[in-house]
């Protein structure tokens, strides 16, 4: 049975709200199991991984969205790479680049 969207969304925000960004993230993925292509799902993880400090998991959250972008996702719904997503590239890819010397 699919989860209850209105149960899950006041979930994921009283746990965001209390700083329980795991769990809180997933409840999130309760939703994005059953909406892949729901780019506002996505952003959300992406937003709790960015406070937890996890960029390299943001970036995937933010992307999930256009690996899935063949299912019928109404235009509102998806969310291209924007801003949130170029502006976690740098500092994974200068963590990348100190880690390799």
């Amino acid at each position: 049975m699919p989860p209850d969207r209105s149960r899950v969304l006041q979930q994921a925000q009283l746990l965001a709200s209390r700083g329980q960004f795991e769990a809180a993230i997933a409840e999130w993925k309760k939703l994005a199991t059953e909406m892949p292509g729901d780019g506002s799902i996505h952003n959300s993880i992406g937003d709790l991984h960015l406070k937890r400090n996890v960029p390299g998991e943001a970036a995937t959250a933010f992307l999930q969205p256009r690996r899935h972008s063949g299912q019928r996702v109404p235009h509102s719904k998806r969310s291209p790479p924007s801003k949130k997503y170029s502006s976690v590239i740098p500092p994974v890819t200068k963590s990348i680049a100190t880690s390799a010397t």
